[in-house]
Protein backbone atom coordinates (compact mmCIF):
# COMPACT_ATOMS: atom_id res chain seq x y z
CA UNK A 1 0.00 0.00 0.00
CA UNK A 2 1.78 3.69 -1.21
CA UNK A 3 0.89 6.32 0.18
CA UNK A 4 0.61 9.41 -1.62
CA UNK A 5 2.47 12.77 -0.97
CA UNK A 6 6.12 13.96 -0.89
CA UNK A 7 8.60 13.97 2.10
CA UNK A 8 9.18 17.53 2.27
CA UNK A 9 12.05 19.54 3.78
CA UNK A 10 10.63 19.47 7.86
CA UNK A 11 8.03 17.45 7.82
CA UNK A 12 5.25 15.18 6.26
CA UNK A 13 3.77 16.39 3.09
CA UNK A 14 0.29 17.39 3.13
CA UNK A 15 -1.00 14.30 1.18
CA UNK A 16 1.06 11.89 3.20
CA UNK A 17 -0.65 12.90 6.30
CA UNK A 18 -3.69 12.70 5.17
CA UNK A 19 -3.49 9.06 4.06
CA UNK A 20 -1.63 8.35 7.27
CA UNK A 21 -4.28 9.86 9.09
CA UNK A 22 -7.02 8.44 6.83
CA UNK A 23 -5.52 5.16 7.35
CA UNK A 24 -5.38 5.21 11.01
CA UNK A 25 -9.39 6.32 11.17
CA UNK A 26 -9.91 3.68 8.49
CA UNK A 27 -8.31 1.09 11.43
CA UNK A 28 -10.05 2.43 14.36
CA UNK A 29 -12.84 -0.24 12.73
CA UNK A 30 -10.52 -2.87 13.73
CA UNK A 31 -8.91 -1.23 16.56
CA UNK A 32 -12.13 0.12 18.37
CA UNK A 33 -13.75 -3.70 18.14
CA UNK A 34 -11.15 -6.53 17.80
CA UNK A 35 -8.63 -3.86 20.06
CA UNK A 36 -10.60 -3.41 23.28
CA UNK A 37 -9.27 -1.73 26.28
CA UNK A 38 -7.63 -4.77 28.77
CA UNK A 39 -8.04 -4.11 32.74
CA UNK A 40 -4.62 -4.53 34.14
CA UNK A 41 -4.09 -5.19 37.97
CA UNK A 42 -1.85 -1.54 38.07
CA UNK A 43 -5.39 0.12 37.26
CA UNK A 44 -6.88 -1.85 40.43
CA UNK A 45 -4.46 -1.05 42.48
CA UNK A 46 -4.54 2.37 41.22
CA UNK A 47 -8.41 2.77 42.54
CA UNK A 48 -7.83 0.69 45.84
CA UNK A 49 -4.95 3.42 46.90
CA UNK A 50 -7.21 6.24 45.97
CA UNK A 51 -10.24 4.83 47.86
CA UNK A 52 -8.12 4.08 51.02
CA UNK A 53 -6.37 7.18 51.39
CA UNK A 54 -9.87 9.07 51.31
CA UNK A 55 -10.93 6.94 53.88
CA UNK A 56 -13.82 5.41 51.60
CA UNK A 57 -13.06 1.46 52.78
CA UNK A 58 -16.59 0.35 51.13
CA UNK A 59 -15.44 1.13 47.93
CA UNK A 60 -11.73 0.00 48.33
CA UNK A 61 -13.32 -3.06 49.91
CA UNK A 62 -15.10 -3.75 45.96
CA UNK A 63 -11.18 -3.90 44.85
CA UNK A 64 -10.03 -6.87 46.91
CA UNK A 65 -9.99 -10.32 46.30
CA UNK A 66 -13.03 -11.95 48.42
CA UNK A 67 -11.09 -14.30 50.61
CA UNK A 68 -9.96 -10.97 52.47
CA UNK A 69 -12.66 -9.03 51.97
CA UNK A 70 -15.47 -11.17 53.43
CA UNK A 71 -16.00 -12.30 56.85
CA UNK A 72 -13.64 -12.47 59.56
CA UNK A 73 -11.02 -11.37 57.18
CA UNK A 74 -13.24 -8.59 56.33
CA UNK A 75 -13.98 -7.41 59.70
CA UNK A 76 -9.78 -7.79 60.19
CA UNK A 77 -8.94 -5.71 57.37
CA UNK A 78 -11.60 -2.88 57.86
CA UNK A 79 -10.25 -2.53 61.55
CA UNK A 80 -6.73 -2.30 60.47
CA UNK A 81 -7.13 0.84 58.50
CA UNK A 82 -9.54 2.10 61.02
CA UNK A 83 -6.05 4.29 61.38
CA UNK A 84 -4.93 6.90 59.71
CA UNK A 85 -1.44 6.33 59.52
CA UNK A 86 -2.60 2.72 58.53
CA UNK A 87 -4.19 4.08 55.69
CA UNK A 88 -1.60 5.97 54.67
CA UNK A 89 0.97 3.29 54.70
CA UNK A 90 -1.36 0.78 52.84
CA UNK A 91 -2.02 3.24 49.98
CA UNK A 92 1.35 4.41 49.39
CA UNK A 93 2.33 0.63 48.66
CA UNK A 94 -0.80 0.08 46.48
CA UNK A 95 0.24 3.46 44.74
CA UNK A 96 3.92 1.75 44.37
CA UNK A 97 2.87 -1.70 42.69
CA UNK A 98 0.06 0.89 40.40
CA UNK A 99 3.56 2.42 39.22
CA UNK A 100 5.54 -0.89 38.97
CA UNK A 101 6.25 -2.44 35.43
CA UNK A 102 4.15 -6.03 35.76
CA UNK A 103 5.91 -9.29 34.17
CA UNK A 104 5.45 -12.38 33.76
CA UNK A 105 7.60 -13.72 36.16
CA UNK A 106 7.78 -14.41 40.00
CA UNK A 107 9.66 -11.79 42.24
CA UNK A 108 8.94 -12.96 46.27
CA UNK A 109 6.75 -13.82 48.62
CA UNK A 110 5.26 -10.65 49.70
CA UNK A 111 4.02 -7.55 48.46
CA UNK A 112 0.57 -6.98 46.49
CA UNK A 113 -0.97 -9.88 44.66
CA UNK A 114 -4.15 -9.52 42.24
CA UNK A 115 -6.62 -12.18 40.66
CA UNK A 116 -8.63 -12.31 37.63
CA UNK A 117 -12.15 -13.28 38.24
CA UNK A 118 -13.52 -13.13 34.98
CA UNK A 119 -14.58 -9.61 35.34
CA UNK A 120 -11.77 -7.61 37.24
CA UNK A 121 -8.76 -7.86 39.09
CA UNK A 122 -9.43 -8.16 42.96
CA UNK A 123 -6.50 -7.34 44.98
CA UNK A 124 -4.70 -9.29 48.01
CA UNK A 125 -2.67 -6.63 50.34
CA UNK A 126 0.53 -8.06 51.47
CA UNK A 127 -0.12 -7.63 55.18
CA UNK A 128 -3.24 -10.26 54.21
CA UNK A 129 -2.50 -12.07 51.69
CA UNK A 130 0.33 -15.72 51.71
CA UNK A 131 1.94 -15.57 48.56
CA UNK A 132 0.89 -18.96 46.79
CA UNK A 133 0.30 -19.77 43.20
CA UNK A 134 1.74 -18.55 39.74
CA UNK A 135 3.04 -15.16 39.90
CA UNK A 136 2.93 -11.90 37.81
CA UNK A 137 5.23 -9.44 39.44
CA UNK A 138 6.50 -5.65 39.51
CA UNK A 139 9.24 -4.19 40.56
CA UNK A 140 7.74 -1.15 42.19
CA UNK A 141 9.52 1.81 44.24
CA UNK A 142 10.16 0.90 47.48
CA UNK A 143 9.69 -2.85 47.18
CA UNK A 144 7.75 -5.66 44.91
CA UNK A 145 4.57 -6.12 43.88
CA UNK A 146 2.78 -9.19 42.44
CA UNK A 147 -0.15 -10.90 40.95
CA UNK A 148 -1.30 -14.38 40.92
CA UNK A 149 -2.36 -15.78 37.46
CA UNK A 150 -5.91 -17.74 37.41
CA UNK A 151 -5.39 -21.37 36.68
CA UNK A 152 -4.31 -22.70 33.35
CA UNK A 153 -6.52 -24.80 31.50
CA UNK A 154 -5.17 -28.27 30.05
CA UNK A 155 -2.55 -28.26 28.06
CA UNK A 156 -4.20 -29.37 25.26
CA UNK A 157 -6.76 -26.29 25.74
CA UNK A 158 -3.87 -24.41 25.43
CA UNK A 159 -2.58 -25.82 22.35
CA UNK A 160 -5.33 -25.64 20.72
CA UNK A 161 -6.46 -21.90 21.33
CA UNK A 162 -2.76 -21.38 20.20
CA UNK A 163 -3.07 -23.03 17.02
CA UNK A 164 -6.35 -20.63 16.24
CA UNK A 165 -4.08 -17.58 16.76
CA UNK A 166 -1.50 -18.95 14.74
CA UNK A 167 -4.17 -20.06 11.74
CA UNK A 168 -5.64 -16.64 12.24
CA UNK A 169 -2.38 -15.16 11.28
CA UNK A 170 -1.12 -17.58 8.59
CA UNK A 171 -4.05 -16.59 6.85
CA UNK A 172 -3.83 -12.93 7.33
CA UNK A 173 -0.54 -12.94 5.74
CA UNK A 174 -1.31 -14.85 2.70
CA UNK A 175 -4.09 -12.23 2.14
CA UNK A 176 -6.83 -15.14 2.75
CA UNK A 177 -9.43 -12.92 4.56
CA UNK A 178 -12.09 -15.29 4.27
CA UNK A 179 -10.64 -18.11 6.36
CA UNK A 180 -9.50 -15.42 8.65
CA UNK A 181 -12.93 -14.34 9.31
CA UNK A 182 -14.63 -17.62 9.78
CA UNK A 183 -11.68 -17.90 13.19
CA UNK A 184 -13.44 -14.58 14.86
CA UNK A 185 -16.05 -15.16 17.63
CA UNK A 186 -19.94 -14.82 16.52
CA UNK A 187 -19.74 -10.99 17.75
CA UNK A 188 -16.97 -10.43 15.46
CA UNK A 189 -18.28 -11.98 12.62
CA UNK A 190 -21.47 -10.61 12.72
CA UNK A 191 -20.01 -7.04 12.74
CA UNK A 192 -17.19 -7.81 9.85
CA UNK A 193 -17.41 -9.13 6.84
CA UNK A 194 -13.96 -11.10 4.54
CA UNK A 195 -13.93 -7.74 2.49
CA UNK A 196 -14.05 -5.30 5.48
CA UNK A 197 -11.45 -6.99 8.22
CA UNK A 198 -9.14 -7.04 4.67
CA UNK A 199 -9.81 -3.32 4.19
CA UNK A 200 -9.04 -2.47 7.67
CA UNK A 201 -5.82 -4.46 7.88
CA UNK A 202 -4.67 -2.78 4.44
CA UNK A 203 -5.89 0.80 5.64
CA UNK A 204 -3.37 -0.22 8.96
CA UNK A 205 -0.85 -0.37 6.77
CA UNK A 206 2.52 -0.52 9.73
CA UNK A 207 0.21 -0.55 12.85
CA UNK A 208 -1.64 -3.52 11.98
CA UNK A 209 1.89 -5.21 10.92
CA UNK A 210 3.18 -4.69 14.52
CA UNK A 211 0.09 -5.79 15.98
CA UNK A 212 0.49 -9.17 13.82
CA UNK A 213 4.60 -8.82 14.46
CA UNK A 214 4.06 -9.09 18.74
CA UNK A 215 1.30 -11.78 18.17
CA UNK A 216 3.78 -13.75 16.11
CA UNK A 217 6.54 -12.83 18.67
CA UNK A 218 4.51 -13.87 21.50
CA UNK A 219 3.77 -17.64 20.36
CA UNK A 220 7.50 -17.51 19.51
CA UNK A 221 8.98 -17.10 22.69
CA UNK A 222 6.96 -19.50 24.12
CA UNK A 223 4.90 -16.73 26.02
CA UNK A 224 2.24 -18.95 27.89
CA UNK A 225 -1.80 -19.00 26.19
CA UNK A 226 -3.55 -19.07 29.89
CA UNK A 227 -7.52 -21.11 30.12
CA UNK A 228 -9.84 -20.39 32.76
CA UNK A 229 -13.49 -21.76 31.94
CA UNK A 230 -14.75 -20.25 28.37
CA UNK A 231 -12.01 -18.03 28.05
CA UNK A 232 -8.27 -17.89 27.03
CA UNK A 233 -5.43 -15.53 26.72
CA UNK A 234 -1.97 -14.79 25.55
CA UNK A 235 -0.24 -11.58 27.01
CA UNK A 236 1.53 -9.22 24.49
CA UNK A 237 3.30 -7.31 27.38
CA UNK A 238 2.08 -3.42 28.36
CA UNK A 239 -1.40 -4.91 29.44
CA UNK A 240 -2.49 -6.23 25.92
CA UNK A 241 -3.61 -9.67 25.26
CA UNK A 242 -5.40 -11.51 22.51
CA UNK A 243 -8.17 -12.82 24.21
CA UNK A 244 -10.21 -15.80 22.99
CA UNK A 245 -13.50 -17.43 23.72
CA UNK A 246 -14.81 -21.32 23.33
CA UNK A 247 -18.13 -20.93 20.87
CA UNK A 248 -19.93 -24.66 20.21
CA UNK A 249 -16.37 -26.37 21.18
CA UNK A 250 -14.00 -24.45 19.54
CA UNK A 251 -11.57 -21.57 20.13
CA UNK A 252 -12.47 -18.17 18.61
CA UNK A 253 -10.64 -14.92 18.40
CA UNK A 254 -12.80 -12.25 20.08
CA UNK A 255 -10.19 -9.34 20.44
CA UNK A 256 -6.60 -8.71 19.26
CA UNK A 257 -5.45 -6.43 21.56
CA UNK A 258 -7.35 -6.14 24.48
CA UNK A 259 -10.31 -7.28 26.30
CA UNK A 260 -13.43 -7.83 24.34
CA UNK A 261 -16.48 -6.03 24.93
CA UNK A 262 -19.17 -8.32 26.67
Amino acid sequence: MRASGTLQSGGWGTGRLQAAAAGLLLLGGLVGVLFGCLPRPEDAAQAYAEAVEAGQLEAARRHLDPKVAEGAAGERWAARLADTEARRREAAAARAAARGHWAVEAVGPQGFRARWDGRAWRLCPPTTCAGTGTELATEAAGGSAEVAEPPAGSEADAAAAAGVVRAFLAHVKAGAFAQAWRLLSAAERARYTPERLAADFEAGGSVAEQTLARIAQALETGMPLHVAGEEAWLRLGGGEAVWLRREEGAWRIAALHGRPAR
